[in-house]
This record gives C-alpha cells, structure tokens and sequence, in this order.
C-alpha cells in the first residue's frame, strides 16, 4: 500500500482557451491522500475528475505538478510500472475470457505459476461471493456481477492503489445501494489507499473517508463527509452535497435584518460587523431543518404551499416564499403534515442551521 500525493498539478486539453470547465481539464491542485484511506473526488460532470484519476493512472500527463505514489515520483513513469488498478465505468472485461480468466489475467501476464494464479482466484472469487460464475463469460453476467468482476481483476493484482473511476453509475438504484455497502466492506478488509470518482453526492457521503469537492477543475473543499455537509466553503458545496439540495434564496442587509422578498429575520449577532448596508446576501437551509407551524422557534418565516408530494416515511411540502417565485423552497415533513394547495405555513428553524452566503463571491459568510 501506499499513500498519493500530487503537488501542484494541472492538466490543459487542447481547447484550454474555453476553460477547464469545458474540457474536463484541471487548474493546479495538491492533495494527499494518506496509506489506506478511501478518498472520493465529487463534482458535476466536467470538473476534471475523471482526468485526476487518469493522471495518477498514468493514462494522462500533467501539464504542471508532480505526482508521487508513495516515496515514487512517476511522472516519467509508464502506466503498467505504476502499481496502481483502475476499474473503469464499463467494467472492461474481456468478453472472450470466462470470469477466472479475467481476474487472473493480470497474474497470467506476469508469469505467475498457474498453481498461485488458480488459488488467488478461488481466495477472490469467494470475497466477492462469485465463486458460482467462474466458468462464465462477461456477456452471461448482470451489471452487478460484471462490476464484481472487474473489482475482483484489480484485487488480484495486489496493487499499491486502487482508481475507481464511477463504477456503480451503470447499476439500477437497489442494486447500486447493496453494492456501495459491499465496496465499503471490501476496503474495510483489503485497506488499500482507494480514490473513487463520482458525481452521486450519496456515494461520496457513505463511502468517504474524506470527499474532495470540485467544480470547473478546481478544488473547491476537502474535509470529512460531516465537514462538508455541516460547514460548506461556499454555495457551490453547500447546494451539490446534500439529497434533497440546500434550498438557497436571495437576501439583503439592511438595518441589523436580514431582508428577502417581503419578510426578513434578525440578523446574526457575530455577522453584523463585517456587512455592510445593502450587501446581497444568499440564505441556505437544509429542507430536513425546517418546521412546520413550530409551538416555539428561534426564527421564522411564512411559505405558500404549491405541491404536496408524499414519500412514505415523510411528505416533501414545495412552498414559495412571498415576493419571491423563482425560487421554490422545499420542507421535508413528518407524513401527519398534508396542509391543502395554496395554504399559508409557518416555517420555524434555528440559527444553527442557517448558512449565509456573500452574493458576488458564493464564499460562506455564516
């Protein structure tokens, strides 16, 4: 095993002039993940991501930086001398192989005695409960049991360190859940250093030992999955991590309120003195912090009623606030909440849940 450190590294396509944002390139970043850690790189689709990935991978070149696998500088080396396996979004099994063959080609490649190669399969194969389909090929298996497959393909080559770049993304949703457990049992067993990719805000919060969040190929926070969801660094990671999203809506200071549409709610004594008159300002609340018709609350606020959508254990209430129509605001209540279309609310919360966000700049103020 081994730790993954990159210094300063950046990577511009070809089209670089639009910006990273639209090449899936990267500005220059440092990271370093720690011997046995499970990282999980977050963002929308086209942050650069998938291109840090290929960069430890070797399958990219940085166009800044360095990159050390341990005490390893390998920039300068080739994919194959790098000690590290990557399980790709579509598995790339080798259809004409049966399920042994393939997670033992690796082993096969490097001359392993056959014997070895044929006890390292079984020992795989029963980890990962396939030990019935080894004598199948890939195009007999369903999505799960393929995706076993080429995880179990990268166990057996005992690397360094594992790169999984979104494997679950092509799993219906039940079959994904049970397998991202199975992912977080097997690293508890193997403890190789693991950096997993993706843009599913639930992945990274279960499996994370800490989430790296980027946007436009920037990192934009690292910290543990309860760092990034109790104490965003700015609107773009508190609106991404979160199912459902932060509800987020526009604000002004004036006069020790904060003022939004036709209502405003007592500003936050430690926030006063560094706004000024006028300042706009973005309110966040997590829809699970809000209540309805509260018998006693730090603030509130009133909300109309538009929808009323039930999911079983809750009832998701979709209001707008008054003067303000572009920007729906979402409540997570208990089922015994079914207030009618159109109905008035009284919305309570406390401050602690209250985020604030400077306009101009998205930086997290409160």
């Amino acid at each position: 095993m081994a730790s993954i450190t990159l210094h300063n590294v950046s990577r511009r396509f070809q089209d670089s002039h639009l910006g990273p944002e639209a090449s899936g390139g990267i500005e220059p970043l440092s990271l370093e993940i720690p011997d046995g850690e499970f990282w999980v790189l977050v963002g929308p689709s086209g942050c650069g991501k998938s291109t840090i990935l290929r960069l430890i991978a070797g399958l990219e070149t940085p166009t800044t930086g360095e990159i050390y696998i341990g005490s390893r500088l390998v920039n300068q080396l080739p994919a194959q001398a790098r000690d590290v396996a990557m399980v790709f979004q579509n598995y790339a099994l080798y259809p004409h192989l049966t399920v042994a063959e393939n997670i033992g080609f690796g082993l096969k490649m490097r001359k392993t005695d056959p014997s070895k190669i044929q006890a390292q399969v079984q020992r795989i194969a029963q980890m990962l409960a396939i030990s019935h389909l080894l004598a199948r090929k890939p195009k007999q298996l369903s999505g799960g049991q393929q995706q076993r497959v080429a995880l179990g393909r990268a166990i057996a080559r005992e690397p360094q360190v594992f790169l999984l770049d979104e494997p679950l993304s092509n799993l219906d949703a039940q079959l994904r859940d049970d397998t991202r457990a199975e992912l977080k049992q097997l690293h508890q067993t193997i403890g190789v250093t693991t950096l997993y990719v993706t843009h599913d805000q639930i992945e990274a919060m279960t499996l994370a030992d800490r989430i790296v969040v980027l946007n436009r190929g920037q990192v934009q926070q690292i910290g543990t999955p309860a760092e990034i969801y109790q104490a965003p660094a700015n609107r773009m990671v508190a609106s991404f991590m979160g199912q459902p999203a932060m509800n987020l809506w526009p604000g002004v200071y004036e006069d020790g309120q904060v003022q939004f549409g036709e209502q405003g709610i007592p500003c936050p004594g430690a926030l006063k003195p560094r706004l000024r008159a006028g300042i706009g300002l973005e309110l966040g609340i997590r829809p699970e912090h809000l209540q309805v018709e509260p018998t006693a609350a730090e603030m509130t606020l009133k909300a109309q009623v538009i929808l009323v959508e039930p999911m079983g254990r809750e009832v998701w209430l979709h209001c707008q606030l008054p003067g303000l129509v572009a920007h729906p605001l979402l409540v997570i209540a208990p089922t015994d909440h079914q207030p009618t279309l159109g109905e008035w609310l009284k919305l309570g919360f406390s401050s602690e849940y209250l985020y604030l966000f400077e306009q101009a700049t998205g930086q997290t103020l409160l």
